[in-house]
């Protein structure tokens, strides 16, 4: 996949591409088996927790809603279990007592600002590696930014539930909205945190290759909109953006002093990040607008995208 390429090493060197893999396999499966797609995305989140959120692109049979609760509670029930009884409670809880501790990335779109400022002003801040083995800028309004990435995370986790509320009274939807749902899930997390990690990047893979295998096979639908080529064709800039960044050039951001190094990437990460807001906005638009769909036809269209997509082989 093209996707996957232009984000380069990363993929093969982080282990975020196997969440991203179970979201995929858990849109593809849905049909068929949505207890197992449920377990499937419980299993993402004993790896990674974010994933637990991509419950919301399973919503698309009504009459597969209640497996798909089974599948992922019981799963997830199990995995706790089995972490409580060889991690004890502190390891179980581990990944948000990481996450709270952390400060301000300089990849993060939060951090943005004071990025620019480092051009300006190299003396009043300091970039370093934080015991999370995460580069972060510490300075001037860099406590303030904190302040609103934590307010950005509890707006979009409300966005994401109601995006959530809006697919579960839908009479139901096919694969190419489930996979669109995910992919707004995945860029509202990414774009509300205080981290922006390169491989943060990979989350979409999986959900990006269900978009483009429904779209080529959703019945009936031959036109492509505008939108969705604006989606597809800025997930692949963003990707490229991303490699350039990390592993490309990082050092001119981290290590080197003023210079046109420093600069020609601090843009760079700019144009990523505002990048990474227009592509959040359009992927939530075209989630809650496809969410519209009449009622009748839209769990049959599912089967058969979904048989199509199957046939193809185009995700594997």
């Amino acid at each position: 996949m093209v996707f996957t390429a232009l984000i380069g090493p990363l993929v093969y060197t982080r282990f975020d591409l196997v969440p991203s893999v179970l979201a995929a396999a858990a849109l593809l499966l849905l049909a068929r088996t949505p207890a197992v797609s449920g377990g499937l995305v419980a299993v993402g989140a004993a790896i990674k927790l974010w994933p637990a959120l991509l419950i919301t692109g399973l919503f698309g049979r009504r009459r597969g809603r209640g497996a798909v609760w089974v599948g992922f509670g019981a799963t997830g029930a199990v995995l706790v279990a089995l972490s409580l009884l060889t991690g004890g409670w502190a390891r179980l809880i581990s990944p948000l007592t990481w996450q709270g501790g952390r400060g301000l990335q300089i990849e993060s779109v939060w951090a943005t600002p004071a990025m620019v400022n480092v051009l300006a002003h190299p003396a009043r801040y300091v970039i370093q590696i934080s015991q999370y083995q995460a580069y972060e800028v510490f300075g001037p309004g860099v406590p303030a930014m904190l302040t609103v990435a934590t307010v950005a995370t509890l707006v979009g986790g409300l966005a994401i539930i109601a995006l959530g509320i809006r697919a579960w009274r839908s009479p139901g939807h096919d694969l190419y909205t489930g996979a669109m749902i995910m992919t707004a899930v995945v860029a509202v997390m990414i774009i509300t945190n205080k981290t922006f990690s390169p491989q943060y990047l990979v989350w979409l893979g999986g959900p990006l290759a269900v978009l483009t295998a429904a779209r080529a096979g959703r019945p009936g639908d031959a036109r492509i909109p505008g939108s969705d080529i604006a989606l597809l064709v800025l997930a692949l800039v963003l990707a490229l953006l991303t490699q350039l960044i990390y592993p490309g050039f990082y050092g001119w951001i981290t290590e080197a002093g003023p210079g046109t190094g420093r600069t020609a990437m601090t843009l760079v990460l700019t144009v990523r990040n505002l990048g990474m807001l227009v592509f959040t906005v359009l992927a939530y638009v075209r989630a809650w607008s496809l969410l519209t769909a009449t009622p009748g036809d839209t769990e049959a269209a599912a089967d058969e995208t979904v048989g199509e997509v199957a046939g193809t082989g185009k995700v594997a």
